[in-house]
């Protein structure tokens, strides 16, 4: 599914007999499910082994745009569904490594759309910190001299507010992880975004540049 979102073709083989029960009994039903509706289409075909092989494609723009909802829609349902707490904890104890981790992990379990990039990722890391009572979740806001991508801080007690800032790495540029990590936290404080949490009285404010490749990433702690 990822390849297919991302412009790239599926070969799979097809059974023009399936039955909607064989959905839950053989996993490769879901080609000929979606062949069948509309949801994909042929662009090349062989016989092997006396199995007919598709080559499969999204049939355009509006039917790619159905997959991206339903791919967020699970994203957002499966987050909902699992605690991310720990995301939270170390977060907003300053521990980088452990938080880069757990984003590490989230990243290898979803699927990324690659020409969405900063965007994409930016939805990304929202769906994993968002839905917590004991915090309220900005993103996109006005502050300082811009916007900052995320913004996450206490609900109640107003002590802890973190400000993340999302990059993506363009390898055929030169980027690095480490130096979009380096730039993002840069940005954080030549743009001010600080001033919001700063001005609602927020004791202890963590800074984050999180700089994205592929479905790696790396956190940096200002």
């Amino acid at each position: 599914i990822e390849s297919l979102i991302n412009g790239q073709s599926v070969k799979a083989p097809i059974h023009e007999d399936i039955v909607y029960a064989d959905i839950d009994v053989n996993e490769e039903s879901i080609w000929s499910f979606l062949l069948f509706t509309g949801y994909l289409k042929q662009i090349d075909s062989r016989i092997e082994d006396d199995e007919i092989w598709l080559e499969l494609v999204i049939p355009n723009k509006e039917i790619r745009s159905i997959y991206r909802r339903s791919i967020r829609q699970w994203f957002q349902d499966r987050t909902r569904a699992v605690s991310r707490e720990n995301l939270i904890d170390a977060l907003v104890h300053g521990d980088a490594d452990t938080a880069n981790r757990i984003i590490g992990t989230w990243l290898n379990e979803t699927i990324s759309f690659f020409d969405e990039k900063e965007q994409y990722y930016h939805g990304f890391l929202a769906g994993l910190l968002s839905g917590y009572d004991a915090y309220k979740l900005k993103s996109n806001r006005e502050t300082g001299d811009g916007r900052t991508d995320l913004l996450l801080m206490e609900r109640f007690e107003r002590n802890i507010a973190v400000v993340i800032e999302v990059k993506d790495v363009d390898a055929q540029k030169g980027e690095t992880l480490e130096m979009m990590a380096e730039n993002a936290l840069r940005q954080i404080e030549e743009k001010h975004y600080t001033e919001e949490p700063v001005n609602e009285g927020y004791q202890k404010i963590l800074r984050y540049g999180i700089a994205f490749m592929g479905k790696r990433c790396l956190i940096k702690k200002g």
